[in-house]
């Protein structure tokens, strides 16, 4: 074997070391897992957040997000908020796809999906709802 030869083996493996540590290395650094979200405990005029709990991903979410469903009141109006959140893009991706209904709205928050559905509730009072629950989940 010659010395260019040599030399030049001695590159490839370090190169191909280097890139194999690089691509290790990359690997664990992905988005951090999603946490519970906060969502607002009250919000004006009357609303208050009744239970909000983790539940397995609703068949019609795409991709494989985190889910929690809560329950507000305003005696006599109730609103359903399911918040899915995902590790990097499925946000987006959930709000292309999924559809609200009547009664309903979607939008996506940072990493969150985000699905709000209501009963006999004036539209002011689910747009403050909505508001406040948007605000309190997008990334400052």
């Amino acid at each position: 074997m010659t010395r260019i030869s040599k030399s030049f083996s001695s590159l490839s493996v370090s190169l191909l070391s280097a890139a194999l540590l690089l691509a290790a290395t990359l690997a664990g650094c992905g988005p951090a897992e999603i946490g519970k979200p906060d969502l607002p405990t009250s919000v004006a005029p009357g609303w208050h957040l009744d239970s909000f709990v983790s539940i397995p991903k609703p068949a019609d979410i795409p991709d494989n997000p985190v889910c929690w469903k809560g329950n507000y009141s305003a005696s006599p109006s109730t609103a359903e908020v399911l918040v899915c959140g995902y590790k990097s893009g499925g946000s987006f991706n959930a709000a292309q796809r999924v559809i609200a209904g009547a009664q309903g709205v979607k939008f996506e928050a940072g990493n969150y999906f985000v699905l709000v559905k209501w009963n006999n509730a004036p539209k002011a009072s689910v747009t403050a709802l909505v508001r406040a629950i948007q605000q309190q989940l997008t990334p400052k």
